[in-house]
């Protein structure tokens, strides 16, 4: 439905590759949760910020 109306697709709560997979497969468009990251403290997050992955994995870690 959010498709034909054109609308963007946030999942919340993703945990697992598979999860991952069948989201992206079924046209989500926006992920999160704790397959991507563990919540993060702001200063932690305002150093990421503008990073690639790699430059931000020891910022991830420390949470």
């Amino acid at each position: 439905m959010a498709k034909d109306l054109h609308l963007s697709i946030i999942a919340e709560g993703v945990e697992t590759e598979n999860q991952v997979t069948v989201l992206t497969e079924a046209g989500c468009s926006y992920q999160q949760g704790f397959y991507y990251s563990t919540p993060l403290k702001q200063e932690n997050l305002l150093r990421i910020l503008g990073k690639n992955r790699d430059e931000s994995a020891p910022y991830l870690s420390e949470d």
